[in-house]
């Protein structure tokens, strides 16, 4: 689909719900062709990591600014601010992990694998593995999946939580993203699940 602003395409991969304009949680890959503006997404937090590229560089205007490179893949910012992107070379790539910031709390974690290693999401959490490059094995309570490059495992909710990252015959990244639900008190007060 194209970007909001027209300057891009997106590949959604998953949301919540499936359908409609709105969404709580969305995972896609976007197309960055050119320097320019990103869409806005007012009340959502965004994080977004570089799959593949030279990089580029995020404006945010008063709230700063951070760069994206093979070095340091991962930035995290409000949908509510303006933001300008300067490629730093050809055009890139970038995995877009967007949640709605009154229904749950974003995270994300870069695995750089050149052994085994592990990752850990929390009990009532949407979870998911990105394999950015290379190609890894996923291991939990007896069960194992196969990703390969730009391959995505979704884990739901009070799934298998502890998961065993096995790279296969090469050094992998991976990117962790997870999104936990916030609950609301009688005060309406809301904090999240654990």
């Amino acid at each position: 689909m194209p970007w909001r602003n027209g300057r891009g395409i997106t590949h959604e991969i998953v949301r919540e719900p499936a359908g409609g304009e709105s969404f709580s949680w969305r995972l896609s890959l976007a197309d960055v062709p050119a320097s320019g503006p990103f869409s806005a997404f007012a009340g959502y937090e965004r994080v977004v990591v570089l799959v593949s590229g030279d990089g580029f560089t995020l404006d945010f205007g008063e709230h700063g600014r951070a760069e994206l490179t093979p070095a340091a893949r991962v930035a995290r910012f409000s949908g509510d601010w303006q933001t300008h992107c300067t490629l730093l070379g050809a055009p890139c790539s970038d995995l877009s992990w967007m949640v709605r910031r009154a229904d749950a709390l974003a995270s994300a974690r870069l695995l750089e694998l050149a052994g085994e290693g592990t990752h850990e999401f929390d009990r009532d959490a949407m979870g998911a593995f990105f394999c950015i490059q290379g190609a890894v094995g996923l291991f939990a309570g007896g069960r194992e999946f196969a990703l390969a490059e730009w391959d995505t495992a979704l884990i739901a909710p009070r799934g298998e939580r502890r998961w065993l990252l096995r790279p296969n015959g090469r050094a992998s990244v991976v990117a962790c993203l997870s999104a936990l639900p916030r609950v609301q008190d009688a005060s309406g007060a809301s904090g999240t699940t654990s």
